[in-house]
C-alpha cells in the first residue's frame, strides 16, 4: 500500500484552492493516494474533496452547530480588528473551533499538506497535538506573519510585528505581536516540518521571518493542465464574448476588483498613457466589475467567470494580459494567460517575475512605474512580430516549464516518495 496523503485547505474555491486541487488532482491521475480535506465546500465535481463535517461523526450534532463553529470565530476576530483601513487585504488570526487532528482523514493519512487554512486551522491545537510528517504550501504570508496575508510592503514579520501598520486604526494594534511570538513558539517546537513556496520571492520573505528561519523552505511553481489552458482561434474566442475582432485586447482579471492590491488603481493612468491608440480595448474579468467606476468607452465587463474552458477562451481573445498585483505569491493568472498563448505585462517585484521571461513571453515593468508599464503594452502594440513570437515563446514555456507533472514529482520528492 503507497503512503496516504492529505491536502488541508479551508475551501476549493478561490486561487488558493484552485493551486491545491490542481496538485491534489495530479497526484490522482499519476496513482497516488490524495485525498483533500476542506471547510467550505462549493462543488461535487472533483475527486476525494470532502467537507470537515460530511463525516458522520460529525453530522450528528447538526446543521445550525456547524454553522456556528464555522462563523462566530472569524466574526468575533472581526470585531477585535474593527477599524482596519480596507486597502488591506484579509487579516486572520490563529483561533479557530476545529481540531483536525481528531478528523478520521487526518488520522489514516501518512503525510499532511497544509495550504490556505485561515480560520480552519487551530494553531494551537494542531501543532501541539500533530505527529506526522508535515509539509506547508505557503498560498500568501500569513503563516509567517502576525497576521496579515499581504504586508504591504512591511518588514516588522523579521522582527516582532509590534504595532502592526495594518491595525493603527483597532485597539488591538499590538495582537500582531502575540500572534508572532505564538506562531513562532508553535513551529520552533515542530521538528517534522518542511515549507513549500511557489516563487522564489515568498521564499525569500519566509527565510527572513522570525517563524520560518530556521526551517527547510524549497520554492516548487505551481502547474498548469494543458489540456485545458491552451492556444484558441482568436476569432473563435472574441465571437463567443461579443469582443470586436479589429481591436488590440487587454485582459485584466483579478478575482475581486474590490481587492487594491490588485492593482486597479493603476489603470486609469495606463489608459491616459495609452489614449492616444484608438483600437485598445480594455477587457475586465472578476468579481465586483461593477464596482470599477472608470469612465471610458473602450471597456468591456465580462463580469465573473467561474469556468476553466471558459477562462481560457477569454485569455485566447486577448492580445495581452495585464498583471498589477502589488504582492502575489505566485499568479495563477499569469501562468494561465501563457498557456493560452497570450503573453503577459506584470511589475518585476513578486510572483510573476518567476513565471515571465522579459520581452520573450511578455514585459516585466519596474515596479509600480505606470509608465514603464504602458511601455511595455507599446512594445507589443507597435512590433506585431513581437507579439506573435512571445504567443508561440509562452506556449512552449509554460509546457516545458510548469507542467502539473513536474510539479507532482518534486513534491514527492519533499514527501519522500
Amino acid at each position: 500500500m503507497g503512503k496516504k496523503i492529505l491536502h488541508i485547505s479551508t475551501s476549493d474555491k478561490g486561487g488558493a484552492a484552485t493551486a491545491c486541487l490542481r496538485l491534489h488532482v495530479g497526484m490522482l491521475k499519476s496513482g497516488f493516494d490524495s485525498k483533500m480535506l476542506v471547510l467550505d465546500k462549493y462543488s461535487n465535481s472533483n475527486p476525494e474533496v470532502h467537507q470537515f463535517w460530511e463525516y458522520k461523526k460529525y453530522k450528528k450534532i447538526g446543521k445550525a452547530v456547524n454553522f456556528f463553529k464555522r462563523h462566530i470565530i472569524p466574526y468575533l476576530n472581526e470585531r477585535k480588528l474593527s477599524g482596519k483601513p480596507e486597502e488591506y487585504e484579509i487579516f486572520t488570526l490563529t483561533n479557530s473551533l476545529f481540531d483536525l487532528t481528531t478528523h478520521p482523514l487526518y488520522k489514516e493519512a501518512d503525510i499532511i499538506n497544509l495550504h490556505f487554512v485561515a480560520d480552519f486551522l487551530n494553531w494551537n491545537s494542531f501543532f501541539r497535538k500533530n505527529t506526522k510528517p508535515l509539509v506547508w504550501t505557503l498560498h500568501d504570508m500569513n503563516p509567517f506573519t502576525g497576521g496579515c496575508h499581504y504586508s504591504a510592503g512591511c518588514k516588522k514579520f523579521i522582527d516582532d510585528c509590534s504595532n502592526c501598520p495594518q491595525l493603527t486604526n483597532t485597539k488591538n494594534n499590538n495582537l500582531s505581536k502575540k500572534i508572532l511570538e505564538q506562531k513562532k513558539f508553535l513551529i520552533n517546537c515542530t521538528n517534522n516540518l518542511k515549507i513549500i513556496s511557489p516563487s522564489s520571492w515568498l521564499r525569500k520573505l519566509a527565510q527572513e521571518s522570525e517563524v520560518f528561519k530556521n526551517k527547510e523552505i524549497y520554492h516548487i511553481p505551481h502547474g498548469i493542465e494543458k489540456k485545458i489552458f491552451k492556444p484558441h482561434n482568436r476569432k473563435f474566442s472574441r465571437d463567443l464574448f461579443a469582443i470586436p475582432d479589429d481591436k488590440f485586447v487587454l485582459l485584466f482579471a483579478p478575482d475581486d476588483f474590490q481587492r487594491i492590491n490588485k492593482g486597479m488603481d493603476f489603470i486609469p493612468d495606463i489608459m491616459y498613457r495609452l489614449s492616444h491608440k484608438d483600437d485598445i480595448l480594455l477587457c475586465l474579468v472578476g468579481k465586483n466589475t461593477e464596482s470599477f467606476n472608470f469612465n471610458s468607452g473602450n471597456i468591456i465587463k465580462l463580469g465573473y467567470i467561474n469556468n476553466e474552458q471558459m477562462m481560457s477562451l477569454a485569455y485566447s481573445s486577448a492580445d495581452l494580459t495585464l498583471v498589477l498585483s502589488r504582492e502575489e505569491a505566485f499568479s495563477l493568472t499569469t501562468l494561465e494567460s501563457l498557456a493560452c498563448g497570450t503573453p503577459v505585462i506584470a511589475f518585476n517585484s513578486t510572483g510573476p517575475d518567476d513565471i515571465i521571461i522579459h520581452k520573450q513571453c511578455g514585459w516585466l515593468a519596474e515596479n509600480y512605474s505606470t509608465e514603464d508599464f504602458s511601455n511595455g503594452i507599446l512594445w507589443f502594440i507597435e512590433n506585431p512580430d513581437n507579439l506573435k513570437k512571445a504567443s508561440e515563446f509562452s506556449d512552449r514555456h509554460t509546457a516545458e516549464n510548469f507542467s502539473i507533472e513536474k510539479q507532482v514529482e518534486s513534491y514527492l520528492r519533499i514527501y519522500n516518495l
